[in-house]
C-alpha cells in the first residue's frame, strides 16, 4: 500500500510541476470558436464566420472529484492566495479536506491546455491551421474506495483494519504531461441550396514532458496492523518518465522532453443555413460570404494516439505477486532507486526484477464527441454536447463522460452562453461564458467559486484572439450574406457610367 501511496504522490507531483480541461464549453460549442473550437470539432476552422483567426494566447483549468471535498460553511475561494488565512483542519492528521467514505468507486479528473500562438485561414471551401500548446491530464478511474482510504488516512485507519478487500475490477492512475503541435486541415465536400457537409482533421505532433500510471487489474490485500500488510495477490504496471533523477531525488530538466507520439482527431458537420448559400469564386478572402446556420450537428473522434516515453523511464511489473510485508509504516528510502530495490525485494526476493523495461506508453483521453445546435431566432441559439470516453490503449488517460445543454444569445461582436453539464454521471455543473470580439472569459462550473455546495472542483478559461470576419472588407465594412452582396452589386452596377 506504500507503494501505490508513493507512486500516486509522485504521479501527482508531476502533474504540479508540468502546470495542470473541461471542454469549455460555453465557447468551444460556439459557431465563432475556430482555433478553440477545432478541439471538439475539426470542422471549426471552416464553418466559422472568420476567413482568419489568429489566437495569442488561451488557458482552461479543470478539476473534479468524487473523493475529497472542502465543507461549504468552510469554503473561501480567496482561501488559496491568502496563506494569512488558512483552511481550518481536521481529524488526528489535521487534514484540511473531508472524504466522501462510501462503497462508490472514486473517480477524479484534472486538466489543463494552454493554446499558445495559433492560427488559420479559410477561403471557404476549405481551411488550414496550425495551433502550439501544452498539456497536463491526470485521471483516477474506478479507484476502491478502500484504498483512497488508505491512501489519505494511512494504514492506521482502524475502521478497515483485519478485513480482507478483494478486487477483480481494474482501477488506474495515470498522468502526463505534453506538448502538442497541431496541424487542421478542413474542407466543405458538399454545398447545395442551404445543405452543407464537411470534413475536418487535426494531426498532431506530441512531445511528452513526463509521465507515471498505476494499472491494476487485480488486487487482494489485507491491512492487519499500521505496519503490517498482507497482500494475497497483486497484478499491475507501473510506469514512471519523470523529470526526477532516480538516485539523487532531485529536480532535473535535461532532457526536456523525454517521449513523443502523433495524434488525431477527425469529424463531419452537416449544416442547414438559414439562406441559400451560392458558392463562387472570389478575389479575395474578405469578400467570402457567410450564412449562419438554421441548425448543425457535428460529429468526431478526438485524441486519438498516444505517447510512448524512452528517457528516463521505468516500467515494473507485478505479476501475481504476493507477501506479508512487515514493518511496512517504518520502511525508509532515499531515493526513487532505493523504493524499487526494497520493493523487488519484498515480492520477488531480488532488487531487480520488478523492473521489466526501459519505456513506457501512454494513450491519449479517446472520445468520441457529437455537438448540435438550433437557431430559435436571430440571436438565441440552443446547443447541446456528449463526450463519451473511448478506452483503446493500455494503459491511457481517460476523459470523464459529459453531457451538456448550452443556450446562447449571440451579437455581431458580443456573445454570452449558459452551459450546463452533467458530469461522469453523478454532478451537475452550472457555467457561464462571454465573449466580446477575440475575448473570451468564463467557466462550466461555476460553484467552485462560491460556497453555494461542498468544494469538489473548479473549471476556469480565458483567452485572446484576434478574428476576422467572412464578408468585412476596408471597403465594405459590413458583413454580407448571399442577398447583402447581390444588393450591393447590382447598386454598384447602376452607378457606373456606361460606356459610348
Amino acid at each position: 500500500m506504500k507503494l501505490i501511496k508513493f507512486f500516486l504522490a509522485l504521479i501527482c507531483l508531476s502533474s504540479m510541476v508540468s502546470g495542470s480541461a473541461q471542454e469549455m464549453f460555453g465557447v468551444s460549442t460556439s459557431t465563432k470558436s475556430d482555433i478553440v473550437g477545432l478541439f471538439l470539432s475539426p470542422t471549426a476552422t471552416v464553418t466559422s464566420p472568420n476567413y482568419m483567426g489568429i489566437n495569442f494566447l488561451s488557458l482552461d483549468v479543470f478539476a473534479e472529484n468524487n473523493y475529497l471535498y472542502l465543507a461549504k460553511e468552510e469554503y473561501k475561494f480567496s482561501r488559496f492566495f491568502n496563506p494569512n488565512n488558512p483552511f481550518p483542519t481536521h481529524g488526528e492528521n489535521d487534514q484540511v479536506a473531508y472524504d466522501n467514505f462510501t462503497a462508490t468507486p472514486k473517480q477524479a479528473y484534472i486538466n489543463a491546455r494552454v493554446i499558445g500562438p495559433s492560427f488559420f485561414i479559410s477561403n471557404g471551401k476549405m481551411a488550414g491551421g496550425f495551433s502550439s500548446g501544452f498539456r497536463t491530464i491526470t485521471s483516477v478511474n474506478d479507484l476502491p474506495y478502500d484504498v483512497a482510504k488508505f491512501m489519505y488516512e494511512g494504514l492506521g485507519y482502524t475502521g478497515l483494519q483485519d478485513t480482507m478487500f478483494t478486487h477483480d475490477k481494474p482501477f488506474s492512475v495515470v498522468a502526463a504531461g505534453f506538448a502538442e503541435f497541431t496541424f487542421n486541415f478542413a474542407y466543405i465536400f458538399h454545398q447545395r441550396y442551404t445543405n452543407q457537409w464537411s470534413v475536418g482533421a487535426n494531426l498532431k505532433y506530441l512531445k511528452g514532458y513526463g509521465a507515471g500510471y498505476l494499472d491494476v487489474k487485480n488486487l487482494n490485500y489485507q491491512v492487519s496492523s499500521v505496519d503490517t500488510l498482507i497482500i494475497d495477490r497483486l497484478d499491475a504496471t507501473t510506469g514512471l518518465s519523470l523529470p526526477v533523477d532516480y538516485q539523487a531525488n532531485t529536480f532535473t530538466s535535461t532532457p526536456l522532453f523525454r517521449g513523443s507520439g502523433i495524434g488525431l482527431d477527425i469529424g463531419v458537420t452537416y449544416e442547414s443555413k438559414k439562406d441559400y448559400q451560392k458558392a463562387w469564386h472570389k478575389s479575395s478572402l474578405c469578400k467570402v460570404q457567410y450564412v449562419p446556420p438554421q441548425w448543425r450537428v457535428s460529429v468526431s473522434l478526438i485524441d486519438f494516439g498516444r505517447i510512448k516515453f524512452k528517457k528516463n523511464a521505468l516500467y515494473l511489473v507485478s505479476d501475481n505477486v504476493s507477501t506479508t510485508w512487515l514493518n511496512v509504516n517504518t520502511m525508509t528510502y532515499n531515493s526513487i532507486d532505493q523504493l524499487i530495490a526494497e520493493v523487488s525485494n519484498q515480492f520477488y526476493g531480488n532488487p531487480t526484477e520488478l523492473v521489466q523495461g526501459d519505456e513506457i506508453t501512454i494513450g491519449l483521453p479517446t472520445a468520441f464527441t457529437v455537438q448540435g445546435e438550433y437557431s430559435i431566432t436571430d440571436h438565441f441559439s440552443f446547443g447541446g454536447a456528449m463526450i463519451a470516453p473511448v478506452k483503446i490503449f493500455k494503459p491511457s488517460l481517460q476523459r470523464p463522460w459529459v453531457i451538456a445543454a448550452i443556450p446562447r444569445y449571440s451579437r455581431s461582436d458580443f456573445e454570452v452562453s449558459l452551459p450546463m453539464s452533467f458530469y461522469n454521471w453523478y454532478k451537475l455543473h452550472v457555467g457561464a461564458s462571454l465573449q466580446y470580439r477575440g475575448f473570451f472569459v468564463g467557466s462550466d462550473n461555476l460553484a467552485g467559486f462560491f460556497s453555494f455546495t461542498d468544494f469538489t472542483g473548479m473549471n476556469f478559461y480565458i483567452g485572446y484572439k484576434l478574428q476576422f470576419k467572412k464578408g468585412s472588407c476596408r471597403k465594405i465594412p459590413v458583413e454580407c450574406g448571399n442577398r447583402d452582396y447581390s444588393d450591393f452589386h447590382k447598386s454598384s452596377r447602376k452607378l457606373r457610367p456606361k460606356n459610348n
